[in-house]
């Protein structure tokens, strides 16, 4: 699909004849977005850093407005899905391990099992495989077709995380990811969620109560939306709250948000905020159905 904030639905978005027909992939942005960019000016970019912050922090407030405009709920805005699972594995490494009591591994530690599929992509479960402190529990087939026998696993083994992709990387697969939430958190009250929707975000309409029922949500805003590079958004139920923030150096770029914590502190490519706020401006008067309609057309 030609990236969404192109609006192939306003072709005159478009800024080339290239599309880019692979989710996994950096999409392309529009005219507009490139134009938020470029209006960011040297002179900002450059000399003038308080001019930097400030409209950083103005373009961060508009797109969380915007977000929470189109979704219902306002998110923490953040890089892309891999970095935003990076600093949240390490982010409930320490929440959880200073919680949980579990049978000792054989290095003495206590391990966290994280449960999940076997059509993860690397950039959301990697890092948990590759953790000495977590283990990976992949759920089999029949359990992404039966929720209930997903809740009979985390029945007997409790784990920690149950970490999920609303659309499937490998399949393109819409999996019921409520069903499976519900029935794990039924069998296992103490698992955190963790919902991955970089694949969806912008062309699927998230699970009805997500921001609610899910502890985090995650999602990349180059896809689908084809907002600037690294940009991403994060939401947190009440409980997600509790964990913490991902950011623990610098002064919050947006101090009085209350996912401020959890958005990148310090120097940075402001301009890229003012690419997202237009992506998001575009994809709320483009809406939904003309995205799925452009992917099939594409298809």
């Amino acid at each position: 699909m030609d990236a969404l904030a192109s609006a192939e639905f306003a072709p005159a978005e478009a800024p080339g004849g290239r599309i880019n027909l692979n989710p996994g992939t950096l999409g392309r942005p529009s005219r507009r977005v490139c134009a938020a960019i470029a209006a960011f000016g040297e002179e900002e970019r450059q000399a003038w850093p308080l001019g930097q912050y400030g409209r950083g922090r103005e373009a961060i407030h508009a797109a969380r407005l915007r977000a929470a405009a189109i979704w219902g709920a306002a998110p923490a805005i953040t890089a892309g899905t891999t970095q935003t699972l990076n600093l949240l594995l390490l982010n409930l490494t320490v929440h959880l391990a200073a919680q949980r009591t579990q049978p000792a591994g054989r290095d003495g530690t206590a391990p966290l099992q994280v449960l999940t599929t076997g059509h993860e992509h690397e950039g959301g479960i990697a890092g948990f495989e590759r953790h000495p402190r977590w283990s990976v529990r992949y759920l089999p087939e029949e359990a992404l077709a039966d929720p209930a026998l997903a809740g009979e696993i985390a029945r007997r083994e409790r784990p920690a995380l149950l970490l999920l992709s609303h659309i499937t990387w490998t399949e393109g697969r819409r999996l019921p990811v409520e069903a499976i939430r519900a029935a794990v958190r039924g069998a296992s009250p103490e698992t955190w969620t963790v919902l991955d929707a970089a694949q969806s975000l912008g062309l699927a309409a998230l699970p009805e109560g997500f921001a609610d029922n899910w502890d985090f949500t995650v999602a990349s805003a180059h896809k689908w939306l084809s907002g600037p590079s690294g940009t991403g958004l994060l939401w947190r139920s009440a409980r997600g709250r509790s964990a913490g923030p991902l950011c623990w150096s610098g002064h919050a770029l947006d101090p009085d948000a209350e996912q401020g914590g959890d958005e990148q502190a310090g120097g940075q490519d402001f301009s890229r905020l003012c690419g997202l706020e237009a992506a998001l401006a575009l994809y709320a008067e483009a809406g939904i159905a003309a995205a799925q309609a452009e992917s099939a057309r594409r298809a």
